[in-house]
């Protein structure tokens, strides 16, 4: 079963630098690590619609809501990466005509920063998923920590991305990095975004019907 430790393993090896026992055990080589590898799988995780990573979840309305424009407000799991789809019941807001003018209807939803409550000032604002509609259910990129869960040509392409970037920050080697980091996107990248792809059914391309006849 691979691991984070694996991986990192894997990565400081192949640039020749010396083992950690975890990320946070305290070297040197682990520091950096620490610094490094969060931001690179979070990074790749966002890069595609991959089938480990996609999450459903019915969210829960706040008490809280938004000032102006939407109704109702959303906190996102702790895992959200980036959306994918979103499910809302219909919902409409009475708004006064003179103060609405010409300003179009807003979307049926948007990401976007909270207001803290008044009565908790030192509440930090935080993302959320602002509604007209009374409940939301969404489908989303969640972060998948556990190397083990992910398909093996993705651990290749993190893996490879990780130690491109270790190979400036350790070895000091920027050829090797630059190197490292093209063979990680221009070569695993597309190989772990093929496999993945062969562990969905294909949805059809719809085009209007005008287009069928010309």
């Amino acid at each position: 079963m691979a691991s984070v430790t694996d991986l990192l393993n894997t990565a400081l090896a192949r640039i020749g630098q010396s083992r950690i026992t975890a990320i946070d055990d305290g070297s040197t080589n682990a520091n950096h690590c620490q610094t490094i590898y969060p931001m690179r799988r979070d990074y790749a995780l966002t890069l595609a619609h991959w089938t480990f990573n996609d999450k459903r979840i019915i969210l829960a309305q706040e008490a809280q809501t938004p000032p102006f424009e939407y109704a109702f407000q959303y906190p996102l799991p702790s895992d959200f990466l980036g959306m994918r789809e979103y499910w809302g019941s219909d919902g409409t807001v009475a708004l006064d005509p003179e103060w609405w003018g010409t300003i179009q209807p807003p979307l049926p939803w948007q990401l976007g920063i909270n207001t803290p409550a008044p009565s908790i000032p030192e509440t930090l604002p935080e993302r959320r998923l602002f509604s007209n509609a009374t409940s939301v259910a969404i489908r989303y990129g969640a972060r998948v920590e556990n190397p083990d869960q992910w398909s093996a040509p993705f651990f290749e392409f993190v893996m490879t991305l990780t130690c491109g970037y270790l190979a400036g920050a350790i070895a000091k080697n920027i050829p090797m990095m630059k190197a490292l980091i093209e063979e990680a996107m221009g070569v695993h990248l597309p190989m772990a975004a093929a496999q993945d792809g062969q562990q969905k059914p294909v949805r059809a391309y719809q085009v209007p019907d005008l287009l069928w006849g010309r």
